[in-house]
């Protein structure tokens, strides 16, 4: 926010991954959870403002330090109504097209909120794969994602560094994968290794990838003091805003791209 140095923006959105192992608040134990997108956000804020903290407390309260601000923002999936879905529904272009319009309005929505709210690096842990769409849509899309989303980085965000999960689906980062095929000076795309030396399996690639780091098994915090370990490239992001933070605190004149080149 205005009065502290924020970390930014968490989105939510929907991985192939994970399947976690969640610590029990009470007592310590392991709970086995089948999908844990519910807590995707929750565990996202937490690497961004923990960063790689492996032993992380079983219990009790994680104090994160004074200096660093969250503005926690959930944007995707965003919700419709039940009239609203079945009238959509009735046409795959329409619903396709209704979903655009929705995604859009609420990432536009939350980028301004965060800019408003004076933050200094947006994380953006999310997919949207335009080659998933009928090739109409996909136009209405890039469109979209270029001429509204792209244009607020280049422009009031200009200042902001925003970071990008790369996204779990193995293949080459294109031009309508988004938000990581997004390059500005103000941009980093981030991809997942599963140790110092091997990029992830899971991980997209290319030349549209700035830079890997560990995103399997990454431990952090789930909502109602729960702990867990999740695997996927909205890991990986975090862990890159988070030490982007870490320089901004040190050096507040670092503009966005000074950030990222560091």
């Amino acid at each position: 926010n205005t009065t502290r140095p924020g970390v930014g923006l968490d989105i939510l959105g929907e991985d192939v991954f994970p399947f976690p192992i969640v610590i029990s608040p009470e007592d310590g134990s392991i709970i086995e959870i089948l999908d844990g997108s519910d807590n995707h956000g929750t565990h996202v804020a937490g690497i961004a403002l923990l960063g790689g903290i492996y032993n992380l407390p079983k219990l009790g309260k994680v104090s994160v330090g004074p200096l660093i601000g969250l503005v926690p923002i959930r944007a995707i999936p965003v919700g419709f109504s039940a009239s609203e879905m079945s009238e959509a529904e009735q046409d795959k272009l329409k619903l396709e097209k209704y979903l655009i319009d929705k995604i859009i309005y609420s990432l536009e929505k939350s980028i301004r909120f965060s800019i408003s709210e004076g933050v200094n690096i947006i994380n953006m842990s999310l997919a949207i794969n335009g080659n998933d769409l009928s090739s109409e849509n996909r136009k209405i899309l890039d469109e979209k994602m270029n001429n509204i989303i792209f244009k607020l980085i280049q422009t009031e965000g200009k200042d902001i560094l925003f970071v990008f999960a790369a996204g779990n689906d193995s293949i080459v980062v294109h031009s309508n994968y988004y938000p990581a095929s997004f390059k500005a000076r103000n941009t980093i795309t981030v991809g997942a290794l599963k140790n110092k030396n091997s990029v992830a399996e899971f991980t997209n690639h290319g030349d549209l990838v700035d830079i890997y780091i560990n995103g399997s098994n990454i431990n952090s915090l789930y909502s109602k003091n729960y702990r867990g370990k999740m695997t996927g490239t909205s890991m990986s992001a975090p862990l890159i805003s988070n030490l982007a933070a870490k320089l901004k605190l040190i050096a507040p004149c670092l503009h966005a791209n000074e950030i990222k080149n560091n």
